[in-house]
Order: C-alpha cells, then structure tokens, then sequence
C-alpha cells in the first residue's frame, strides 16, 4: 500500500509536514504564518490565528484559490458564489477513471429496481416486481469521467480548522481526570489504490 505522507496544516500549502505527523506544519514560516489565506492579500488574518481571512470583504470573494486582483468589484452582492474548482491534471482525471472502472458493477447482474421496466417506465403502480425483472431496462455498461471539481469552501474549511485545532489541543492538555491520549499510527492508502 502507498503512503501519502501528512500534509501541513497551513490551508492551501500542501507540502508534507516536517517532521512527517499528523496535525503539523511544512515549516517554521507555516506554522508562524497568520496572513489571509487567500493569495496575493498579504494583511493579517482579522483574529491573529493562521488559515483565516484578514475580513469578511475578503472571505466573501470566494475561495482562497482565487486570488486578489486590483480590478473592479465583483458585480455579484457577496462576490462569486461558486466554491467548485475544476479539476484539470490528467493525472487526477485518469486516477477518477480508474476509481470508476474499478468499482462499477457490470452485467449481467448490476440492474435495480430503481431502473425500472421497459413498458411501464419507473414508479408505475402497475408494474409488478415480476414485469420489471422481465422486461429490464438496460444499465450503462460504463462511465466516463467529463468533469472533475474540487471543493473549495472557506468557511468549511476555517470551522474544520477550527475543530482539529481545539482536538490538537485537547490532546496536548487533556482535561484532569480523563483517560490518557496516545498517538495512533495510521496507513492509508493512495488515490490509485481507491476502489481496489
């Protein structure tokens, strides 16, 4: 199995971590970084801690990915409501090929009722379990991957952030009485390996 190694906490880094654990930072400068996490801002993020905006007139031109640009306001109210980047890497598209390769189930035993019959459609009250088995409705043999988009939600983000951060610190300082922590070793494997 693939390892992927942990990736630094700082929001749209990427970079494996230092010292190659979980809940941790590339480097000093990403660890230490507390500006807008949208590229090209450079101001302080608005609460002095890492992986915010610097204001809510920056949370509000969309994902960190976009960044500033000196042009004219958006001329939608709250900025670009979209937060799905497309995918274009042929490597990433074809690794989402594979996975649907992989798990598709073919013929001849992939039909469900949800298909429905070829004489009376889907959801005909009078079609009987046994006029839908015999007169199935062909399911596609495959799928091919058009379009792949990635997620790209701030606010989620900054509230998962925040969370695994209150978690990290729960774990460095557990409360007086609790059971200990300890640190659990973890294998995952890689996006080729999905589906298999």
């Amino acid at each position: 199995r693939d390892m992927d190694p942990p990736i630094c906490m700082q929001m749209g880094c990427g970079k494996p971590t230092w010292n190659h654990k979980l809940n941790d930072y590339c480097s000093k400068v990403c660890r230490d970084t507390r500006v807008c996490v949208r590229p090209g801002c450079g101001k302080a993020t608005w609460n002095g801690n890492p992986n915010e905006f610097c204001s809510r007139r920056c949370r509000k031109l969309g994902p960190p990915h976009i960044p500033v640009a000196p042009t004219i306001a958006p001329t939608t109210p709250g900025g670009p409501q979209s937060t799905l980047m497309e995918v274009s890497d042929p490597y990433v598209l074809r690794h989402f090929q594979d996975f649907l390769d992989a798990t598709h189930k073919g013929p001849p035993n992939n039909w469900t009722r949800d298909r429905g019959c070829t004489i009376h459609g889907v959801g005909d009250p009078n079609c009987s379990i046994s006029c839908a088995s015999a007169n199935r409705e062909p399911v596609p043999s495959g799928y091919q991957v058009v379009k792949v988009e990635m997620n790209m939600n701030p606010t989620l983000w900054g509230d998962y952030i925040k969370a695994r951060d209150a978690i990290v610190q729960e774990c460095d300082d557990p409360p007086a009485g609790s059971l200990p922590y300890f640190d659990l070793q973890l294998e995952t494997s890689g996006f080729p390996d999905l589906g298999k």
